[in-house]
């Protein structure tokens, strides 16, 4: 469900993923979330949900993706600190999101992702302030990103915070290194991650 107001969106992808700041000594989680546009809504338009920072991991704090299940990452106002938990709202241009509660959660054995948020928009041809944006939908993990790095030296990245027996090292066509999940699908994984 991606839901503006009263106006649902079919969603066209979901890219969930991860990088890790060496600075930071954090394991980065990031959400890409488009919506399909709709001829008389935002001149056909696709609603997107993106943030680049979403949810952040210290090193020991969970050993498969999937124990992000449980974690909520919440914020009131856009941060300044560009470091912090942050989204963008997509339509014709990026307007911050504000008043956020993001929920990891599994049901029925899948990862979803809930958002409940707001943001200022175009709406109708009038701008219209604190619009409700609902995101619901399932994720996966595609994997970590990780520059043009060595395959030694992409899993001595993220060995202090996943289990790296549970990845296996590609690149992608702009030969970008990757770790992705081992039960996933390569072809798949390429495509999101490198497209998107």
């Amino acid at each position: 469900m991606f839901k503006i107001k009263e106006e649902i969106f079919d969603i066209e992808y979901v890219c969930f993923d991860a990088w890790v700041s060496e600075e930071r000594q954090l394991l980065i989680f990031s959400l890409k979330v488009r919506g399909q546009g709709k001829e008389n809504i935002f001149a056909g338009s696709e609603p997107s949900f993106n943030s680049e920072i979403l949810l952040t991991i210290k090193p020991g704090e969970i050993k498969n993706w999937q124990d992000i299940a449980g974690k909520i990452v919440e914020w009131d106002d856009f941060p300044d600190d560009e470091d912090e938990p942050h989204a963008l709202f997509y339509i014709c241009e990026h307007e911050p999101v504000y008043n956020t509660k993001i929920e990891f959660k599994k049901l029925n054995g899948k990862m979803v992702v809930k958002i409940k948020s707001s943001c200022d928009i175009n709406w109708d041809d009038e701008y219209a302030d604190n619009v409700p944006l609902e995101i619901e939908t399932e994720i996966n993990f595609f994997g970590i990103l990780c520059g043009t790095a060595t395959e030694e030296e992409c899993k001595n990245e993220i060995k202090p915070y996943l289990e790296i027996e549970n990845f296996k090292y590609i690149k992608n066509k702009y030969g970008v290194s990757l770790l992705i999940p081992k039960d996933s699908n390569i072809e798949t994984n390429l495509l999101a991650m490198g497209e998107y």
